[in-house]
C-alpha cells in the first residue's frame, strides 16, 4: 500500500511517498514560493526514486500504484493551498477517482516529535499579530490482546497489550491574536513549538514563558516548516480510519477569509484599487 502526500502550504513545497511500515521518500523545493512551477515536477521525482518488485522485475512506483493522495488542505499560504488542493484534484481524476486524504496542516507537526510528552505546539505567521495555532499531545493507550493467536510476531514472548500512540487535541486549531492564543496556553506547560511563526512571534513567546517561568521549547530549524513527509505521516493514520473523500469533496481550508474578499464584502475593494484609501 502506498500513498501520496503533497504539501504546499508552506514556504517550500514538497512531495512524498509512504508505504504501511512508513517507509518514506520525500522530494522538497528549495526554490521559495515556486509550488505551481516545481510542485509537479517533485511528484514525477518521488515516484521514479521509490522502486517496487512487479512480476519478478524492479520498477519505478507509477501513479496508478498509489492507493490515496493525501494533501495539506491549510491554513498557510492562500495561493499555495489553492495549488496543493487543485493538484490533489487533477491527480485523483486522472487516475480515475483514487481517493484523496485533507489533511490538516498544523495537526501535521505532532509527528515531527512524536516522543515528545508535553504538549506540541504549531503556529502559522497569519499577519497582522495574528497565527494559526493549536496544540496537540500524544498520549499511549494499551489494547488488550484477547488471545495469543491475534499476537502476528513470531518468536517473541507474548504480550497481554500492545501500547500505540493517539494524538489528543489540547488546543482548537483555529485563527488566533497571538495574546489570545498564548492566555488558551496559560493552563500547560513543557510545550514544543514549531512552525514558521516563530520568526515574527519567537520573541513574543519567549518572553511570554519567561514571565510566567514556564518550560517551553523551540523545534530544531530543520523541523520547524511544514513538509510532505509529516503530512503522508498523518495521511496515512487517516487512511487506516478510512477518513478519504473524492475529488469532488476535496476543500481548502483557509480558516478564514482572504483580505481581498474581506474588503469585497465591506465595498471598500474598488476603492483600495482606485487609491483612494
Amino acid at each position: 500500500m502506498y500513498i501520496l502526500a503533497v504539501e504546499t502550504t508552506g514556504p517550500f513545497c514538497s512531495a512524498a511517498v509512504i508505504d504501511e511500515k512508513e517507509n518514506i521518500n520525500e522530494e522538497i523545493s528549495r526554490e521559495k514560493m515556486s509550488h505551481l512551477k516545481n510542485l509537479m515536477p517533485l511528484v514525477k521525482k518521488v515516484l521514479e526514486e521509490r522502486k517496487i518488485t512487479s512480476h519478478g522485475q524492479k520498477r519505478a512506483l507509477q501513479l496508478d500504484d498509489i492507493d490515496a493522495i493525501a494533501v495539506s488542505c491549510g491554513p498557510g499560504s492562500f495561493t499555495g493551498i489553492r495549488i496543493g488542493v487543485s493538484s490533489a484534484r487533477a491527480l485523483s481524476q486522472a487516475e480515475g477517482g483514487k481517493p484523496l486524504i485533507p489533511v490538516l496542516t498544523l495537526i501535521t507537526f505532532a509527528h515531527g516529535e512524536k516522543e515528545h510528552k508535553g504538549l506540541i505546539c504549531p503556529v502559522l505567521d497569519a499577519r497582522r499579530n495574528q497565527v494559526y495555532a493549536g496544540a496537540w499531545q500524544w498520549e499511549q493507550e494499551e489494547e488488550k490482546i484477547k488471545s495469543e493467536e491475534d499476537f502476528l510476531f513470531e518468536g517473541a514472548d507474548f504480550p497481554k497489550h500492545l501500547c500505540t500512540k493517539n494524538i489528543r487535541e489540547r488546543v482548537p486549531a483555529g485563527p488566533y491574536m497571538l495574546e489570545e492564543f498564548l492566555e488558551l496556553m496559560e493552563v500547560y506547560d513543557d510545550i514544543m513549538f514549531f512552525g514558521e511563526g516563530l520568526l515574527p512571534y519567537g520573541e513574543k513567546i519567549k518572553k511570554w514563558a519567561h514571565t510566567e517561568d514556564r518550560k517551553i521549547s523551540f523545534a530544531p530549524s530543520e523541523n520547524r516548516f511544514q513538509s510532505a513527509a509529516l503530512v503522508a505521516k498523518h495521511g496515512l493514520m487517516l487512511y487506516k480510519e478510512g477518513k478519504t473523500v473524492g475529488y469532488e469533496e476535496l476543500l481548502p481550508n483557509y480558516m478564514r477569509k482572504a483580505e481581498a474578499q474581506k474588503r469585497l464584502e465591506e465595498g471598500t475593494l474598488s476603492k483600495r484599487i482606485k487609491g483612494e484609501i
